[in-house]
C-alpha cells in the first residue's frame, strides 16, 4: 500500500508495512507491524530496487489486500493512467484473487470514494454506471435510467462556487425526472447501511426505472 501511494494511487489506510522478497529468501524475526510476502511478481526486479514495478505492486495488493481494497487501487491506476485497461489485462500472474480484482476495475472513477458504492452495490445484484451524461453532464452514478448517485468527496466539493455548480445540476436533473441523491465521504465509509438502504428503498419504489 505504501507503494501504491507513492505511485500516486487512492488507497485505503494499512498501517503494516508489506516487503515482498523472492520465495527463496530467508526468514527473519520482525515485528507484527511487518507482513513478509515470499512470492514472485509478474517483472523480475533487481535486488538493488527498493519499490516494486507497479504491475508487481498491483497483482500483491490483491494478493494480500481486501478484494474491495484491490479494485479501489486498480481503479486509480487506471483513472489515472498509469496503467491502461489492456495493459492490466494482459499482466501475466496465477492469482486468482488478481483476476478478481481486475474483471471488477473500472476506469471511470475518480476517486476510491466513487468506487466504493460501484464494488459494494455489484455484491447485492445492482448495476452502478459511471460517468453517464446526462444534460451534458457526467453524473458519478447512474442505477436504471432515473436513480442518479453523485458522491461528495473532501476535495472537489468543498469550494462555495462548485458547490453551488453541483446543487444547480441536481436541479435539472431533478427537472428531467431523475431522482438524485448525493452522498459523502462520510456517509460511504462509516454509514454505509444508511447509503445503501436508501438506494435499495429508492428502487423498491421503482425511481430508477
Amino acid at each position: 500500500m505504501t507503494a501504491s501511494e507513492r505511485y500516486g494511487l487512492w488507497t485505503i489506510p494499512d498501517d503494516t508495512t508489506h516487503l515482498a522478497v523472492p520465495s527463496n529468501a530467508g526468514r527473519l524475526a520482525l515485528p507484527s507491524s511487518v507482513k513478509v510476502h515470499w512470492s514472485e511478481g509478474p517483472i523480475a526486479v533487481s535486488s538493488l530496487k527498493l519499490i516494486d514495478p507497479l504491475e508487481n505492486v498491483l497483482v500483491r495488493v490483491a494478493e494480500c489486500q481486501p478484494f474491495e481494497t484491490a479494485v479501489v487501487v486498480l481503479d486509480s491506476a487506471l483513472r489515472l493512467k498509469k496503467i491502461s485497461a489492456s495493459q492490466l489485462l494482459r499482466i501475466s500472474t496465477k492469482s486468482t484473487r488478481f483476476g478478481s480484482a481486475r474483471a471488477a476495475a473500472s476506469e471511470f472513477s475518480d476517486s476510491g470514494i466513487e468506487s466504493i458504492p460501484r464494488i459494494r452495490l455489484a455484491r447485492i445484484g445492482v448495476v452502478v454506471k459511471q460517468q453517464v451524461v446526462i444534460d451534458d453532464h457526467p453524473v458519478d452514478g447512474l442505477i436504471g435510467k432515473r436513480l442518479v448517485l453523485q458522491i461528495d468527496g473532501y476535495g472537489p466539493h468543498s469550494n462555495a462556487d462548485r458547490r453551488r455548480r453541483d446543487i444547480r445540476q441536481d436541479g435539472r436533473l431533478t427537472l428531467m425526472g431523475c431522482t438524485v441523491f448525493r452522498f459523502d465521504y462520510a456517509q460511504v465509509v462509516g454509514q454505509w447501511a444508511y447509503v445503501e438502504s436508501t438506494v435499495l428503498s429508492a428502487m423498491a419504489q421503482g425511481l430508477h426505472l
